[in-house]
């Protein structure tokens, strides 16, 4: 039994018994007087200093590829890293002939990099394992972007204890180049006489990139665009030969799609997923299922496949239909937690013949365990040879945290729209109880559109902010990525619809959320009485509707900032929307045009043309959403003729670690000519760390599982953001609790958190009416804080955006107090302390 299955053994063993703690016979030792005493003065000189933790710097430590079989491989033409704990584990020994395939000059000249390389023959070397259920092992590729994942390749034949063939899970970071890698796979197979591969992605734009990998290394085989160009060559007598063999470039949606068969009464409808097994062959098929990109299939639940998405459910159905088949998994966020590895299950962690025997087990005992268990389960997966995980080196990246702070007049529209919101949630109330309604989603579709219309409301606000540090990065003679999530699309439509269409002047997105939200969910007539209208409910409505004009709300940032930045013909727009709000002219009057009109040809998609408009140096700004962040390259590439550095200035950080890494990735990659500077801007307001810290935590989970190092997800450190802690969940839990009875929270000062401002009666009164305002206690209950969110930090920090810029300050700034007495209180009794040295917090006016 190799290292890996005796450790996932012994854990599978550990999961199922709760002994005492193992390292506790370790603190067993003789107290002599002397021992005493030292241990007296040690005792002392902690609790009157502050004891600073010891962590070691070397999170990274520089890659060095092991390819044995090929000398003369060529060094990667970028500077990269691997997690220090990764490092320490050797790949396992390997023989592939894979130098048999590829082609001398693809090594020679580095077409292929010893790092791709390496990449492959593992993969090879993985997929000549079978798992006991009769599968063909997969392989996880999870480089970071800009690797080359794209031409890496694999050998199959050993047995897993699932019987299917072992798969191989390439976790390079963003930038490393998963597409050669990828590419370098399928060069092995089709040389071995396997002419028909799978190849799944996130998006069509991205087949550009999979066939430019394949030439770059010498493979001319024929990309076919999906299912949809099957259905376009099939003839009556089925495919002509070109299209029989090949690699299949389909996007996920496209998998989880059907199609219309036949005419007339004989109509029927065929499943992609069938499509492609037919074409496959069937069961015997033993090509590449590649799924590059693929934590879009973590939404897997085994056993309970109803509550899975369609295309988690899709990827783990074609895996097990094609047993034989050789599955790579690529992703640079894979992992963003244990359970999204559900679907990995040609890993063969768990199932007949592993450590777990389901899915279920193997997340209990990971989960239960904590980080620490995530990193070891890291190396031990690359020390079995089927995981590997390198990065691009952020030593030529900087990191810059922007605060931004909020004029007079923005602390002014906040507090005014912070009152607007606790008037409308006060009103609700009354009408609820008025007219007897019962709606049991109304307060969650109240607390939703407060935590949208407040993030609006802060990225508007931070508008100024990043307009005027991009137009002084382009004067320094920089170029701009501005990076965010959500363009308010929904929200725009909403407001064509009231008008016909049309729309003079820019559009506020928060003013739409919140008159919404008044039109559809605030009640006027009585339950069972439908012609009665209550007087007071429907005076109430009109006047919250009223406030909506008199908050001075700000417009769309996304149009505003585009606006500002000289228009479209200045600003390349890389978004999922399909019309935007323009001037035609510097002075002419804003109106919405569809985006597509814009420009015209129709060889590659819109997103594509803008990004080619930024990389030729036609335009000097890219603004990039959720649509855009995966797979698009913006990074100063030393073959694009714009090659000035990139400041990428992040307006909106995405809700999720996975995502996050995936933007970053857009503008820092392999065969770059200068490093990125990213800017993460935000407010001065306490609130808006919710976001951040979101993202942090799961970062800091990112790195534990897909680079062995909880630190390593990035290279940029967010942990002053990250409060969701257990520190950070007792240190609310206790505020709450002092709140309610009273009481100043043990090892908080109240100077330190008015600094003379309030006398302790008057700082418990505005925090019991802060709580009230938040919803988490009921109105006049007083003395205790609903179960449901004690002790829950995000929904904490959401619901402070709904406070006044002072009183969000300040009781945030008693949270961080009660914190930090948690953390200084852990470090002087010698516990475990996971968490940044310095916690800041927002100054009080």
């Amino acid at each position: 039994m190799d290292a890996s299955a005796s450790y996932l053994s012994y854990m599978a063993a550990v999961a199922s018994a709760q002994g005492p703690n193992p390292l506790g016979a370790l603190t067993n030792q003789p107290a002599g007087p002397a021992n005493m005493m030292g241990l007296d003065l040690e005792m002392t000189r902690m609790a009157q200093e502050t004891v600073q933790e010891t962590v070691s710097e070397e999170v990274f430590t520089t890659f060095k590829a092991s390819v044995p079989t090929i000398p003369h491989a060529q060094p990667h033409p970028a500077d990269i890293v691997e997690a220090g704990s990764l490092a320490a584990m050797a790949l396992p020994p390997t023989d592939y002939p894979l130098a048999d395939t590829i082609p001398d000059d693809v090594i020679t000249s580095g077409k292929l990099s010893a790092l791709q390389l390496e990449g492959v023959v593992y993969a090879c070397t993985r997929h000549q394992m079978v798992l006991p259920n009769g599968c063909r092992a997969g392989f996880f590729i999870g480089d970071g972007a800009g690797v080359g994942k794209g031409r890496q390749c694999t050998r199959h034949q050993m047995v897993l204890p699932n019987g299917c063939r072992a798969g191989f899970f390439i976790g390079d970071g963003a930038g490393v180049g998963k597409g050669r890698q990828i590419s370098g796979i399928i060069l092995d197979n089709f040389a071995r006489g396997r002419t028909r591969h799978v190849w799944f992605s996130i998006s069509t734009d991205l087949k550009l990139d999979a066939e430019r990998d394949l030439r770059d290394i010498g493979c001319y085989v024929k990309v076919i665009e999906g299912c949809q160009q099957l259905d376009r060559e099939t003839k009556v007598f089925g495919l002509p030969p070109g299209f029989k063999d090949g690699v299949i470039f389909s996007t996920y949606a496209t998998l989880v799609s059907s199609v219309q068969k036949g005419v007339g009464a004989s109509t029927s409808r065929q499943s992609r997923l069938d499509q492609l097994i037919n074409w496959c062959g069937g069961q015997d098929f033993d090509g590449c299922l590649i799924f590059d990109e693929c934590h879009k299939a973590k939404h897997f639940v085994p056993g309970k496949e109803k509550n899975s998405t369609k295309v988690a459910l899709a990827v783990a159905t074609i895996q097990r239909l094609l047993p034989k088949a050789r599955v790579v998994y690529c992703s640079a966020t894979g992992v963003t937690d244990v359970k999204n590895m559900a679907f990995m299950e040609r890993l063969g962690l768990w199932g007949r013949g592993a450590a777990f025997n389901d899915f279920d087990q193997f997340l209990d005992a990971i989960q239960r365990r904590g980080l620490g268990v995530a990193e070891m389960l890291a190396m031990e997966m690359k020390g079995s040879g089927m995981y590997i995980s390198r990065g691009l080196s952020f030593r030529q990246a900087e990191f810059v945290t922007v605060e931004v702070n909020l004029t007079p007049q923005q602390i002014k529209t906040y507090d005014m729209a912070a009152h607007v919101w606790n008037e409308l949630r006060q009103a609700l109330t009354t009408a609820v109880a008025r007219t007897a309604t019962n709606n049991p989603r109304m307060w969650s579709t109240f607390w939703s559109s407060h935590q949208r219309f407040f993030k609006q409301l802060c990225m508007g606000m931070k508008v100024p902010a990043i307009v005027q540090e991009a137009k002084e990065s382009l004067e320094k003679g920089y170029c701009i990525v501005i990076g965010l999530q959500t363009t308010g699309e929904a929200s725009l439509e909403c407001e064509l619809s009231k008008h016909g269409g049309q729309v003079s002047g820019f559009v506020s997105l928060c003013k739409e959320i919140y008159t919404r939200f008044v039109h559809q969910h605030f009640p006027t007539h009585i339950q069972g009485q439908e012609e009665k209208e209550d007087f007071w409910c429907k005076s109430a409505k009109d006047l919250l509707l009223g406030f909506a004009d008199k908050m001075g709300l700000p417009n769309s940032p996304l149009d505003e900032i585009i606006d500002q930045l000289g228009g479209p013909q200045c600003v390349a727009e890389m978004t999922g929307r399909r019309g935007r709000v323009v001037r035609k002219t510097p002075k002419s009057q804003p109106q919405y045009v569809l985006r597509d009109s814009d420009t015209t040809g129709d060889m590659d998609s819109l997103n594509i043309r803008e990004k080619t408009s930024f990389m030729d140096g036609k335009k000097l700004v890219a603004i990039i959403s959720d649509a855009a962040s995966t797979g698009i390259s913006l990074h100063a590439d030393m073959r694009a003729a714009n090659q000035r550095r990139r400041v990428h200035i992040t307006l909106e950080l995405p809700w999720s670690a996975d995502k996050a890494v995936q933007q970053m990735g857009r503008s820092h990659r392999s065969n770059q000519s200068s490093g990125p500077l990213y800017k993460l801007v935000t407010t001065s307001l306490g609130g808006e760390r919710r976001f951040a810290a979101a993202v942090a935590r799961r970062l800091q989970s990112l790195g534990a599982l897909t680079k062995g190092d909880r630190r390593a997800a990035t290279g940029a450190d967010l942990s002053e953001f990250n409060f969701d802690t257990p520190y950070g969940r007792m240190a609310l839990r206790n505020m709450y609790y002092g709140i309610c009875h009273g009481e100043m929270v043990a090892g908080v000062s109240l100077d330190s958190v008015t600094r003379g401002k309030y006398q302790f009666g008057e700082l418990n009164s505005i925090m019991q009416d802060c709580l009230t305002q938040m919803g988490v206690i009921e109105e006049g209950g007083g003395n205790s804080v609903k179960d449901k969110d004690a002790g829950v930090v995000g929904r904490f920090l959401n619901r402070i955006l709904g406070l006044s810029v002072e009183r969000q300050n300040l009781i945030f700034h008693y949270f961080s107090q009660c914190l930090n007495a948690n953390v200084s209180a852990a470090r002087r009794e010698g516990r475990s302390v996971l968490f940044n040295d310095t916690l800041t917090s927002c100054p009080l006016d």
